[in-house]
Formats: C-alpha cells, structure tokens, sequence
C-alpha cells in the first residue's frame, strides 16, 4: 500500500459500523490473507478497492469484496525503528531535566 504504509510501518485499525469511500481498510481475503487497501466504492454488501501505487497492478481492485471482509480501518501507522530513535533521544531529554541540566529563561 506503498506510498501510504511501508514495508518497515506497522499499523493499528479499529472496528467501525461503517466505512466509507476513501478509507484505508485492513481486508481479509482467501487468497492473500489480510491486506491493506483503499476502499474505492462501497454500498451496504460489498465493496471495491484501489491501491495507492498507481504503478503496480492488482487483481483484488477488480474484485467485488464482501463487507464482512473488513477487520477494520487504519487509524494509526508507524515505524518500530523511527520510534526507537524518537524514544532514545526522549529519555535523554529526560535524564538532562532529572538532572537539572537545562536552560532558565529571564524575562
């Protein structure tokens, strides 16, 4: 689902009693097992997707999915590796205000 979500990105859904046109999904499919795809149409039965690379093919944007297929909608993504390098420069801050090390402004 690249340029969305990459390869080294984990993602977290939420189940909905709804989803719309636009929504980045988490599907189950028979052949695939889950993927994630942009939903392109739907109605109260089933619904279609498009991946977001438009320079790759895939079968399943011309197949009809059941709605009962949708583990539920992309609310968060991130990078493991992004946020270990975010998390260690955070604890350094951490230890630098523990420690007292940090500038007073005077007005």
């Amino acid at each position: 689902m690249v340029p969305y979500v990459h390869a080294d990105e984990y993602v977290i859904i939420r189940s909905l009693s709804s989803y719309k046109k636009g929504d980045v999904i988490v599907c189950n499919t028979n052949y695939y097992g889950k993927i994630i795809k942009r939903i392109s149409f739907i109605n109260k039965n089933i619904f279609f997707v498009k991946s977001d690379n438009k320079y790759t093919y895939s079968s399943l944007c011309e197949l009809p999915h059941n709605i009962s297929q949708i583990s539920g909608k992309v609310i968060l993504k991130f990078s493991l590796s992004k946020l270990n390098f975010k998390l260690y420069y955070i604890k350094k801050v951490f230890k630098l205000v523990k420690n007292k090390v940090f500038f007073k402004f005077h007005l």
